[in-house]
């Protein structure tokens, strides 16, 4: 990020909280929520900021259509736990007053009235209930949480351990002093190989209109072609084939999926305690079911390598014209990060794909290098930052969602920012040096 001189209009005195939330999405809303919780019962404050206007709830309003991969039970275990009794409230505002469409797999208008809450749901309903969530949050308790639309350009470490951030909006800039900041950012997609440009035979379908129906729907009519292509054959990839296939009306002989590895379902574990086994990475919901149908078993399937050129693999030889959807990753933007500053110095952060090394993926904590250590406050989390878990089978993937499992890691980076034992077991407490002292 290019750092922006102070502008004139900066504040002559900062304010200040005890937690900075950055980021308006699910997880955000999520993250918020439990900070609001924990401040509210120590007379402590949330700062809570997106460069958006928070009703977009970042992407995630972009996918109402989209089937979800998580149970409705699930949705309602979170959003009760950031939203009280006014999540209820609200659902019982929306199923009186007809404010919901009814979803496609449930045909209920909100979560509360589906009728198997074992099942998924269109994401339309988690949306809008996550919309109420944050509203309530953004409007019921002020002096509790304080929000604003500004985007955070700039941190700095300050000789006392808090932070001094710079939040900007166009020219204007506000400072606001936090003991605490966690940033919550979404993923983007992996960017599409620039040779494809140069080939009128393949057109490249943006992941993000594949994965919605209705989208899908109309791009395949707009821009017939006579082959489809999807790389990648994780939740996302196999969702973009269902669609083609239910949707578009798409022979599945005539869908190609690419991947580096067979696919993958996630597989609940008795325990104890219970744990879903690849959570993270396997096949969930309605794509899983389908997945596991017979119409699913006539999709070719090929391995893809990156050692070879994309045209190459996608033309087959063949003169056909090829409809491409890039399936196979989603990366964290180093862009989208602020300039942070210790008395080292300002950290450097690449400015395309974030490299793991950049967070401890167990705890949250971002590494700011070897003069500062792992005692510092400064924590990511979300599809930005998401989880590493070590199951008990010893399989190691990155967790992410909004889920129950994100619930317990948020829990566990403020209880880990408050100085206190997350409670979570070894893996957490080892790699911990803050919870090591107070283990």
């Amino acid at each position: 990020m290019i750092a922006r001189p102070l502008s004139r209009c900066v504040s002559s005195s900062a304010s200040s909280a005890d937690w900075l939330v950055v980021g308006g999405g699910p997880c955000g809303v999520v993250a918020a929520g439990l900070l609001a919780n924990d401040a509210g019962s120590k007379k402590g404050s949330v700062h809570w900021v997106d460069e958006q206007r928070f009703e977009t709830l970042g992407r995630f309003g972009n996918y109402q259509s989209v089937p979800g991969n998580t149970p409705v039970s699930i949705f309602r275990d979170v959003l009760s736990t950031i939203g009280g009794n006014g999540f209820y409230k609200d659902q019982a505002l929306r199923e009186a007053n007809a404010l919901s469409p009814r979803d496609s797999i449930q045909g209920s208008k909100t979560l509360l009235s589906c009728p198997k809450p074992d099942l998924t749901c269109d994401l339309s309903l988690a949306i809008d209930a996550l919309s109420d969530v944050s509203l309530r949050l953004r409007t019921e308790s002020p002096n509790i949480v304080s929000h604003d639309e500004r985007r955070l350009e700039k941190l700095v470490l300050e000789d006392d351990g808090t932070w001094r951030a710079e939040l900007w909006r166009d020219d204007d800039v506000t400072e606001i002093n936090s003991r605490r900041v966690i940033l919550v950012p979404g993923r983007v997609p992996s960017a599409t190989p620039p040779e494809l440009q140069q080939e009128p035979a393949i057109h490249v379908v943006p992941v993000e209109d594949a994965v919605a129906p209705d989208r899908l729907q109309a791009v395949a009519k707009q821009q017939p072609v006579d082959r489809w292509v999807v790389v990648g054959n994780s939740h996302t990839g196999m969702l973009v084939a269902m669609n083609l296939v239910k949707r578009c009306g798409v022979r599945p002989e005539d869908i190609t999926v690419m991947s580096r590895s067979p696919l993958c379902f996630a597989e609940a574990r008795p325990g104890p305690p219970p744990y879903t086994k690849f959570d993270g990475t396997g096949l969930k919901g309605s794509v899983a079911l389908w997945a596991r149908d017979g119409e699913a078993s006539k999709l070719d399937t090929q391995r893809y390598t990156e050692k070879e050129g994309w045209a190459s693999q996608l033309r087959r030889g063949t003169s056909e014209t090829v409809g491409v959807v890039f399936a196979n990753g989603f990366v964290t933007e180093g862009s989208a990060m602020p300039e942070v500053v210790t008395a080292a110095g300002r950290v450097a952060f690449p400015d395309k794909c974030l490299p793991p090394e950049t967070y401890d993926g167990y705890t949250g904590r971002l590494n700011l290098g070897p003069s500062v250590g792992e005692g510092h406050t400064l924590f990511g989390c979300g599809f930005g930052f998401p989880e590493v878990w070590d199951d008990v089978e010893g399989h190691s993937e990155q967790r992410v969602g909004f889920n129950t499992v994100f619930v317990e890691h948020v829990q566990r980076i403020i209880k880990a920012a408050n100085g206190m034992p997350s409670h979570a077991g070894k893996q957490d407490q080892h790699r911990d040096p803050l919870l090591q002292r107070q283990a």
